[in-house]
């Protein structure tokens, strides 16, 4: 989970610009150590360009684009109200996975 949450100046393997969000699959991780550097890295920048990003910006549509073919057009606030509801999903059903290798 997180390796795919972590990436290179995007919301994990997701970039943003003025007009598209795309995802790229990231490459990965050596180890344990270089992924959590990695989601810090990413996270740090994102939460410095989502700090710039304006009322306007969040109601502009963008592409959003999968190995640079654009699969979805929305605004980018609802992108990354999507974003993280996703990322809720994914949380619990790691926790459903988890939850039967935890002792009695």
């Amino acid at each position: 989970m997180a390796a795919h949450s972590r990436g290179e100046g995007g919301l994990g393997t997701h970039r943003y610009g003025a007009d598209r969000l795309e995802r790229t699959a990231p490459p990965s991780p050596a180890d344990l150590a270089e992924t959590i550097a990695a989601f810090e890295r990413a996270y740090s920048e994102l939460d410095a360009r989502l700090a710039r990003v304006d009322d306007a910006a969040w109601q502009r549509n963008v592409k959003f684009l999968v190995n640079g073919q654009a699969v979805m057009e929305d605004t980018m606030g609802e992108f990354f109200w999507m974003h993280l509801l996703d990322a809720i999903h994914h949380r619990g059903q790691l926790s459903v996975y988890i939850r039967p290798i935890e002792p009695c």
